[in-house]
């Protein structure tokens, strides 16, 4: 029998950057089936779809993340 899930995130968190980042990559292509490539052109088509909705109020992920660490108190 495996390792406990607790014990295998703990451990895995330990990693450096890179390897956590390959991790995490594997993880998800064992459980959703769809390459990289397949990602790209479905959030491309969702990013079109909502451009043409009127959605084009994108920001940077690091301004929205200060943002929401402002506000859960953790800056």
């Amino acid at each position: 029998m495996g390792l406990p899930l607790r014990q295998v995130l703990d451990e895995a968190m330990q990693l450096p950057e890179k390897e956590r980042r390959a991790l995490a990559e594997e993880l998800l292509d064992s459980v959703e089936g769809e390459t990289e490539e397949t990602w790209e052109e479905s959030w491309l088509a969702e990013l079109r779809r909502r451009s043409a909705e009127g959605h084009d109020d994108a920001r940077p992920w690091p301004e929205v993340q200060a943002e929401i660490l402002r506000r859960i108190g953790k800056s």
